[in-house]
């Protein structure tokens, strides 16, 4: 490809870039595919907002939930993140995203002991970046 009169082109890049200070640098290719010296590097800074958690329509079911039973929870989530686990008791559960649809599921196990159980989520973005939701919700085991 030609560049514009004006200088300026675009490009989407295959894969996100993360959060944080990062550096361009171009080549051209000839017809005869002799590649240039790469140009100055520019440097750029990349701000994204964390994903977000829609915690008006988190369900969790049911909720109180039977010691050692099982329960369903459903976390809608923004586009961006790729990965939720859920964590409770210091153990990690993967949930997933089955209709591709930004809402993140999963059964699982209950505490052997009743109470009142605090769950946070540990989401990860495209780009690889992760933000825990300490005890984003409650569950109530019997």
């Amino acid at each position: 490809d030609i560049l514009p009169e004006d200088g300026n082109f675009s490009i989407q890049l295959n894969k996100p870039v993360r959060n944080g200070q990062h550096s361009i640098t171009c080549r051209v290719l000839s017809p005869y595919e002799i590649q240039s010296e790469p140009s100055a590097a520019v440097a750029v800074e990349i701000h994204t907002p964390d994903p977000e958690i829609d915690l008006s329509n988190l369900r969790i079911t049911p909720n109180p939930v039977k010691a050692a039973g099982s329960f369903w929870i459903f976390v809608p989530v923004s586009s961006q993140v790729q990965e939720v686990k859920l964590i409770l008791q210091d153990k990690q559960y993967e949930l997933t995203d089955s209709n591709q649809s930004s809402v993140f599921s999963g059964i699982i196990q209950a505490p052997q002991n009743a109470g009142i159980y605090r769950l946070s989520l540990l989401l990860v973005t495209a780009a690889g970046e992760k933000v825990l939701a300490e005890k984003t919700a409650p569950i109530q085991v019997n």
